[in-house]
């Protein structure tokens, strides 16, 4: 349905029914495609996700496992307006949310629990890169179906060398992140080379509010580990 929308300048509003377990797909390393299970969102401007019509986490909509539930990526179209709300995001084998495309996204009452492997939240939003790997490959479009075999691994591992010589990038230069009346619980780093913490920013590019934030049962080992950027 969202891939058929052609003017993103117009709200829309997604509701996922109450009470519903949506199990995440795995992304294929070999295909390129999620497997068993629903691919991971990926917003456009002006679009709101919300569980059940009052939005409340307590409906309990549950993005469970797979490799994300969001990525925040969409080429050259900024993720502005994007609102999620009421949204349990649990035990991504990634991180529940990849954030990689300027613009503004809110979550509001969402609960992010139960990550191991990484943080709930990674922010590897770079204009330069952003621009680069557009202009590689037309086909990483922001929509529901998937993205490309050959770069999205690229970008998870963040391969910027060699290309910072790009110039008159035509991307935002700023993410905003805001998390509002969300808990981030019974998340843990089980191995130190995850080089993690809870919300993870590699950039400066990147501005992050916390308004009413609960943090409980979290587990992320000695607070001095050296992580790139900054984090939570």
């Amino acid at each position: 349905r969202e891939k058929a929308v052609q003017d993103v300048q117009v709200g829309r509003t997604y509701v996922l029914c109450p009470g519903t377990v949506f199990f995440m797909g795995t992304l294929s390393q070999t295909t390129g495609q999620f497997e068993n299970g629903f691919a991971g969102i990926t917003p456009r401007p002006n679009v709101l996700y919300k569980c059940g019509e009052s939005g409340s986490s307590g409906n309990g909509c549950r993005l469970l496992g797979g490799s994300f539930a969001i990525f925040g990526y969409g080429g050259d179209t900024e993720q502005t307006n994007v609102t999620f709300q009421g949204l349990t995001i649990e035990s991504s084998q990634l991180s529940g949310v990849i954030a990689a495309n300027a613009g503004d996204l809110t979550f509001i009452d969402c609960i992010f629990k139960n990550h191991e492997s990484s943080g709930p939240v990674n922010i590897v939003f770079d204009s330069q890169l952003v621009r680069r790997l557009s202009q590689r490959n037309d086909n990483l479009h922001g929509d529901l179906h998937g993205h490309s075999e050959s770069h999205f691994p690229d970008f998870l591992v963040d391969s910027r060398e060699g290309e910072r010589h790009l110039q008159g990038s035509t991307a935002l230069t700023t993410l905003t992140m805001t998390f509002k009346q969300c808990i981030f619980e019974g998340n843990k780093l089980i191995s130190a080379q995850a080089n993690s913490g809870m919300v993870t920013s590699a950039t400066p590019e990147t501005i992050l509010v916390f308004d009413d934030v609960i943090f409980r049962d979290n587990d992320y080992g000695d607070p001095t580990l050296q992580i790139p950027g900054a984090a939570i």
